[in-house]
């Protein structure tokens, strides 16, 4: 049966360490995934508030600016 994924609530710490672990070996050898989505379909839906914009916090600004 498949499942949804809404938000990262929606796994375990076990889970979310898993999918992170997978994502960063397919990061480091992409050529051993080629083609394993080959046929299938998936979605990805943001939602994006139009009066948030991104932005750094003040606490990397601060850091920043001392490493420069």
């Amino acid at each position: 049966m498949p499942r949804h994924l809404r938000s990262l609530l929606d796994l375990t710490a076990a889970e979310l360490d898993r999918v992170v672990s997978l994502a960063a070996l397919v990061k480091r050898h992409p050529d051993r995934y080629r083609g394993k989505l080959a046929g299938k379909s998936i979605a990805m839906i943001f939602t994006f508030f139009g009066s948030e914009r991104p932005s750094f916090s003040p606490n990397l600004k601060a850091a920043r600016k001392e490493i420069s």
